[in-house]
C-alpha cells in the first residue's frame, strides 16, 4: 500500500505546469503513484484468481492474498503498516467483531509460540475482540497449547484451503448469478432495440401506407379487368369454334347426302336393267 503523499515542490503559486525543477519532480511523483496503483491492481487481479499457488508467494504477497481472500468472502479486511505492526499484519471485521491476525508464510518450517505471543500482545493496541494466526504450514504442539489457553484462533494449511475453497465456490456462484443477470439484461436490451427500430420503421413507412394501398387496389382492379377481358375472349372463341364446327359438319353432311343420292340412283338403274334383261 502506498503511504506517501504528493507534495507540490514547484515555485510559489505553481500549478505544476511551468517547467521548473520542482514541477518536474512533482510530475515524476504523480507518475510514480499512477504506476504503483497499476501494479497494485495487477497484483490484486493475480491474487484474486482461484488457482493461486500460496506456497510460491513471498511474505508480503501472502499477506495481500489473505486480505483479498477475506474481502472476497464479504469480510472487512485491512493490512496494518508494513513497519511497526505491533504483532498484527491484518485487522478483520466480521459482523462488528474485530480480529487481529498475524500472517505467517513458511516454506517448510512449522509455526511456533512466537506468532501466538505477538498477535495476542497486539490485541490491546488495536483494540480488537479476538486474535488469530494464519499460515500456509502447520503449528507446533506448544503453539497450539498456548493458543488454546489464550483463545487465539489458529488457521493452518488445511483450514486455509477450506476457506479458499469456500471463496472459490462463492465466486463461482456469483459469476453464475452475474452471467444470468447479464444475459437477461442483454436480452431485454436486444428486445428494446428491436422494438425501437421496428417502431421507427413503421413511423417512416406510415406516409407510404396510403400510396401502397392505392397501388395494390389499382393492380387488383387491373388484374380483375384483364381476367374479365380474357374470359370474354375465351367465350367468343368457344362460340366461334362451335359455329365453325357446326358449319363444317353441315357441309360434310350435305356432300354425303348428294353422293348417297347419286349412288342410290345408279344402284336403282342397275337393278332395273337387271330385271329387264332377265
Amino acid at each position: 500500500m502506498y503511504r506517501g503523499s504528493v507534495k507540490n515542490n514547484g515555485c510559489s503559486g505553481c500549478a505544476g505546469g511551468c517547467g521548473c525543477s520542482g514541477c518536474i519532480i512533482s510530475l515524476f511523483n504523480i507518475g510514480g503513484i499512477i504506476k504503483y496503483n497499476k501494479q497494485i491492481k495487477e497484483e490484486e487481479r493475480i491474487l484474486s484468481k482461484e488457482n493461486v499457488d500460496i506456497d510460491n508467494l513471498d511474505g508480503l504477497q501472502f499477506e495481500r492474498f489473505i486480505e483479498i481472500l477475506y474481502k472476497d468472502l464479504g469480510v472487512k479486511a485491512n493490512i496494518t503498516p508494513s513497519t511497526a505492526d505491533y504483532g498484527a499484519d491484518l485487522i478483520l471485521d466480521i459482523n462488528g467483531k474485530k480480529i487481529a491476525v498475524q500472517v505467517k508464510k513458511r516454506k517448510s518450517q512449522n509455526i511456533g509460540v512466537d506468532a501466538v505471543q505477538e498477535v495476542y500482545a497486539s490485541m490491546k493496541y488495536y483494540q480488537v475482540d479476538h486474535a488469530a494466526v494464519i499460515t500456509n504450514r502447520y503449528f507446533t504442539k506448544n503453539a497450539k497449547n498456548l493458543a488454546e489457553v489464550n483463545e487465539v484462533k489458529l488457521v493452518d494449511r488445511e483450514d486455509l484451503l477450506k476457506i479458499i475453497e469456500k471463496r472459490n465456490n462463492k465466486k463461482e456462484t456469483n459469476n453464475k448469478v452475474y452471467l444470468n443477470k447479464k444475459n437477461k439484461y442483454e436480452a431485454s436490451q436486444f428486445n428494446f432495440f428491436i422494438k425501437k427500430n421496428v417502431d421507427k420503421a413503421l413511423v417512416k413507412l406510415e406516409p407510404y401506407k396510403n400510396k401502397l394501398i392505392k397501388k395494390i387496389k389499382f393492380l387488383k382492379d387491373r388484374i380483375v379487368a384483364e381476367l374479365e377481358l380474357y374470359k370474354k375472349k375465351i367465350v367468343q372463341a368457344s362460340i366461334l369454334l362451335k359455329e365453325k364446327t357446326v358449319s363444317k359438319f353441315n357441309c360434310i353432311k350435305y356432300k354425303i347426302d348428294i353422293r348417297y343420292k347419286k349412288y342410290k340412283n345408279k344402284i336403282n338403274e342397275i337393278i332395273e336393267k337387271f330385271k329387264t334383261n332377265k
